[in-house]
């Protein structure tokens, strides 16, 4: 068997290379993946303060006229009854809340009036949650729980925008010094857009807090400080306590909250099978428009080899061989791909065991069809081992390569 390939390396020396190259990606993934939490909690803090100015600023033109705040609120006071404004109503969830604050009912036609400026649906995506650009806003298209019941007696470093990857039974309705201790709990009912690596939340004073899973103790997300929302200034229980409202639901925050969410949390962890069933969802979510756009590029390979064959009468055009290699090939690159991609939000050990099956699989595939073509099967081990190492060097093409080309043609055409 010829050991030398036409390239120089040997396929022993090709495998040495691809699993340095693997490794070291895999090494730097975390590296990435805080990079890119501290650039979308940025961009999500930005959002989340974004709204908090329009709802403000929407606030302070009504209150002149004797109207209530737009805050989401329990059974809310109605002066001039306009069945349309967003204070007739009491919102079960953020999801509807934020559809009527941007008057989602009326979307797309002329008697559309959102209720406040500055706010739009884009403020509630980022960070791996999607836009909605069209149509009725769904839980999966919000990133924010929203605090309801706001009052100005509140005390500023109350949480008031929260993103919904924190579980809202572990907010806190009133903290003593015993209490800062306790932790957010995150829930796991949303992987973004932080999952269980971090939160953001905008404080009812306006500042903007960010941090990492660690720092998610009641003392410093409440910054040691001690208050109690439940009741009013003399001391009585408010009639309308602090509630939260995340995407799907109501939750009154309290001990007996805070007890409850513990068990839901625990009842959504499900172990190892819960996170094989979220590996293979992202994968899907992951897969279609990769799958799709790498499809293409292979159909154009065939396709030229196919035509270039036929066109020098070399037959058969395409093997049942070469068909399989190919396929094996597909199934590694896309498997590849996903995983790094996504392994910037969050590192998919299914997908990992997935791509490493696929090309062992192509492997086995290659040794069982050629045995005896030395030649055929050591091209196609080279190309099965090599899965990896195109998806690493294509990945550099388009994030380095292409926008310093895009960079030089610019400044050429400017100069």
């Amino acid at each position: 068997m010829r050991t030398q390939s036409r390239d120089g390396l040997n396929v022993t020396e090709l495998a040495v290379v691809t699993g340095v190259v693997m490794l070291l990606v895999l090494v730097l993934i975390p590296a990435v993946q805080n990079a890119v939490c501290n650039s979308n909690m940025s961009a999500v803090g930005s959002r989340g303060k974004d709204i908090f100015v329009a709802i403000t600023g929407a606030n302070m033109e009504r209150e002149p006229l004797g109207l209530p705040s737009v805050w989401p609120s329990e059974n809310p006071p109605i002066t001039n009854f306009n069945p349309r404004d967003v204070e007739c109503f009491t919102f079960s969830n953020s999801t509807d809340y934020f559809t009527y604050l941007n008057d989602g009912k009326d979307m797309g036609t002329v008697r559309r009036v959102p209720f406040v400026s500055g706010f739009d649906y884009f403020k509630l995506a980022g960070a791996g949650v999607s836009a909605c650009t069209q149509g009725t806003l769904t839980a999966k298209n919000n990133m924010w729980t929203i605090a309801m019941n706001v009052t100005d007696d509140m005390a500023d470093i109350v949480p008031i925008l929260i993103t919904r990857n924190v579980d809202a039974s572990s907010l806190a309705a009133k903290v003593s010094e015993n209490d800062w201790d306790k932790t957010l709990r995150f829930d796991l009912e949303w992987e973004t857009p932080f999952g269980n690596k971090g939160f953001l939340l905008i404080r009812k004073g306006g500042s903007i807090f960010g941090a990492r899973a660690k720092y998610a103790t009641y003392g410093v997300v409440y910054g040691k400080q001690t208050f109690d929302a439940t009741v009013d200034q003399a001391g009585k229980p408010l009639a309308k306590p602090l509630t939260y409202l995340t995407p799907t639901r109501m939750v009154v925050p309290g001990e007996r909250a805070y007890a409850e969410g513990a068990v839901r949390v625990a009842g959504l962890s499900g172990g190892f099978w819960r996170r094989v069933k979220s590996d293979f969802a992202a994968l899907t979510h992951v897969a279609r428009p990769m799958g799709a756009c790498v499809g293409c590029v292979y159909l154009l390979v065939v396709g030229v080899y196919a035509a270039t064959r036929y066109r020098k009468r070399q037959k058969p055009v395409v093997t049942g061989y070469g068909l399989g290699v190919v396929a094996f090939h597909y199934a590694a690159v896309v498997l590849w791909l996903g995983l790094i991609t996504d392994g910037v939000i969050q590192f998919r050990w299914t997908l990992l065991a997935l791509a490493l099956l696929a090309q062992a699989g192509g492997l086995a595939f290659v040794a069982a069809r050629r045995r005896d073509d030395c030649a055929a099967r050591q091209r196609g081990i080279e190309w099965m081992i090599a899965a990896p190492l195109l998806v690493v060097g294509g990945l550099v093409l388009i994030f380095v390569a292409a926008p310093l080309v895009w960079g030089i043609f610019t400044l050429s055409v400017r100069g």
